[in-house]
């Protein structure tokens, strides 16, 4: 497989924004203003575009010829996602011990055996009952594992299944009033809720255009001028999305599929005007994403002892852990992400077999 341009350096400027979003709420209290996003949480839609990208490029071959049993595929998904998982909600009551001397608040959620276990398994938002997510992040990992795995395989396996995953999203979201642009609502249907109908939609659609791309190349690559305008303007409303725009259900739709397939054309075309993405600081930014993405609700609640009445401060003392977050996360991906994904890489030597 080759590289995939530029998806290293959104993944990793996505998680710090996220985590800049967590550290400013809990800090500085989350209507206070100065954390200046209007749509933070799009940054999660643009992960499972990603994940559908990447996910389609690195298995399909080799799932779509029987080479890749789900078992096997299954593990793989599991070595990467659930280690840092289980450090977090590891770290999260300890953090929270060490800062407020007891291991779950009251504000952390509804803490009972039942729903530690769920938390435990991931199996905390994939609406089958369990309900507490101590490790703030690990909804969107909760969904995209339970869901995403089989919308990866199925994509690879049946061309047509992606596309009638769009179809079905969508009538699914206007019927029940899943508006996806009010997160983590509508608990009382079974397997399906807002956020389990973003990661179906967007990682549908990140495969749909990344498939599209790549099959029809020779042609494309003719109106190199045209992908240059498009890509761009994806991105950029990817941005604008993020930092202004109050999304409703049709416009949310609307923009993650522009920015699906700005996405993937970016990842399969280079684009003069985004090389930056590929810069050395940023690709060191995406290598780290996920443990930032997974750490930096326990660092910042070691810390809430030191919040105080000015919000000057607090907003300093927010940003300052999240740069502790990305420091830190160089070390979590040494010690905990790479030794599992070299298991990983071996499960990969073997299904080539």
């Amino acid at each position: 497989m080759g590289r995939l341009n530029g998806l290293d350096g959104i993944r990793g400027a996505l998680a710090v924004i996220v985590a800049l979003g967590h550290a400013f709420g809990h800090y500085t209290g989350w209507n206070s203003g100065l954390w200046p996003m209007t749509s933070p949480g799009f940054s999660v839609d643009v992960f499972f575009i990603l994940s559908g990208i990447v996910l389609y490029e690195v298995y399909h071959d080799k799932i779509k010829n029987s080479k890749l049993s789900f078992f096997n595929f299954v593990t793989i998904r599991t070595l990467r996602l659930y280690p840092m998982h289980l450090l977090g909600v590891i770290l999260v009551p300890l953090c929270l011990y060490i800062s407020g001397g007891i291991f779950y608040p009251d504000w952390i959620g509804n803490v009972t055996v039942f729903n530690l276990v769920g938390d435990a398994l991931l199996m905390n938002y994939i609406n089958v009952g369990f309900t507490l997510v101590s490790n703030q992040p690990s909804w969107s990992i909760s969904i995209e594992f339970f869901f995403g795995v089989w919308i990866a395989f199925l994509s690879c396996k049946i061309r047509i299944f992606p596309f009638l995953l769009v179809i079905f999203s969508l009538i699914l979201a206007f019927y029940y009033g899943l508006t996806p642009t009010v997160p983590h609502t509508r608990t009382d249907l079974f397997l399906l809720s807002n956020d389990i109908i973003r990661c179906v939609f967007c990682m549908s659609t990140g495969i749909i255009f990344h498939s599209l791309i790549k099959e029809h190349y020779l042609f494309l690559i003719k109106h190199i001028n045209t992908l240059n305008i498009i890509s761009l303007f994806g991105f950029t409303l990817i941005c604008i999305t993020i930092y202004a725009i109050k999304l409703t259900p049709v416009t949310y739709f609307i923009i993650a599929t522009i920015s699906a397939l700005s996405i993937s054309i970016l990842a399969n075309i280079k684009i003069t005007r985004l090389t930056f993405l590929d810069s050395s600081f940023f690709i060191m930014l995406g290598k780290r994403s996920f443990s930032i993405y997974m750490i930096h609700t326990p660092v910042l609640f070691l810390f809430l002892n030191f919040k105080n009445d000015n919000n000057s401060s607090n907003a300093t003392l927010a940003t300052a852990l999240i740069l502790l977050t990305i420091f830190l996360s160089g070390y979590t991906v040494k010690y905990i992400e790479q030794p599992f994904m070299n298991i990983y890489h071996r499960n990969k030597n073997l299904a080539k077999k």
